[in-house]
C-alpha cells in the first residue's frame, strides 16, 4: 500500500481534480464557455433556419418545412433529456459514462469506438455541401448542446473524473489513519 491516494491523470483535468483548486475550476470554466458558447450559435442557427423558412417559403412548403423543423428541434431536446437520464441511472448504479454515450445508448445505438465523426468535424471538411447543411442541422443538435451544457455544469465533469474521486474516496476510507487536515476538502470526514 502506499501512502497516498492514487491520483490518476483525467482527460480534460489532468490530476487537477483531487484538489480541486484555481486551475480545475479554470479548466471547468472553460469548459463551461465554450458549451454555452455552443448552444448559443446552435440555437442562433436554428431559430435563423426557422426564420428563413417561415419568410421565404409558400404556404404548404412552409407548413412542411417549419413542422419538420420543430419535430427535429423537439426530438433534439428529448434526446437530450433521454441521455441526462441515461447518465444519471449509469452513475446510481455505480458504472459513470459520459454524456456523448449516454446520448447514443438514449437513441438505441452502441458507444463510441472512438471513430464516429460529429458535425463540428464534417462542418470543418472540404465538404461545401456539409458546411450549407450545418445551419439545417443544427436545430437536430440544439438538445444534445443543451444536455453538454447541463453536464458542464455538474459536480463532474466526465466519467474518468467520477472513477477517480471514486477511487480515492474508497482509498481515504480504506486509510481512515490518514490525517484528515492533509486531504483535500473533498475527501474530509
Amino acid at each position: 500500500m502506499g501512502d497516498m491516494p492514487p491520483i490518476v491523470e483525467v482527460r480534460g483535468l489532468g490530476t487537477t481534480w483531487y484538489r480541486r483548486g484555481f486551475a480545475y475550476w479554470r479548466k471547468r470554466a472553460f469548459v463551461a464557455f465554450f458549451m454555452v458558447l455552443g448552444l448559443a450559435c446552435t440555437t442562433w442557427f436554428a431559430v435563423t433556419v426557422f426564420v428563413v423558412v417561415a419568410q421565404k417559403t409558400g404556404s404548404w412548403a412552409r407548413i412542411i418545412c417549419l413542422t419538420v423543423l420543430a419535430l427535429g428541434f423537439l426530438w433534439s431536446v428529448v434526446a437530450g433529456v433521454l441521455a441526462l437520464g441515461r447518465r444519471r441511472a449509469a452513475i446510481v448504479s455505480g458504472a459513470p459514462i459520459d454524456i456523448g454515450d449516454a446520448f447514443r445508448l438514449a437513441l438505441g445505438r452502441q458507444p463510441t469506438t472512438g471513430t464516429d465523426r460529429s458535425l463540428s468535424v464534417v462542418s470543418t471538411s472540404g465538404s461545401v455541401v456539409a458546411r450549407l447543411l450545418y445551419p439545417f442541422a443544427s436545430v437536430f443538435v440544439v438538445g444534445w448542446m443543451l444536455a453538454l451544457v447541463v453536464v458542464s455544469f455538474g459536480r463532474y465533469l466526465n466519467a474518468d473524473e467520477m472513477i477517480a474521486v471514486n477511487n480515492a474516496l474508497s482509498w481515504f476510507q480504506q486509510h481512515p489513519e490518514f490525517p484528515n487536515d492533509q486531504r483535500p476538502k473533498q475527501f474530509r470526514r
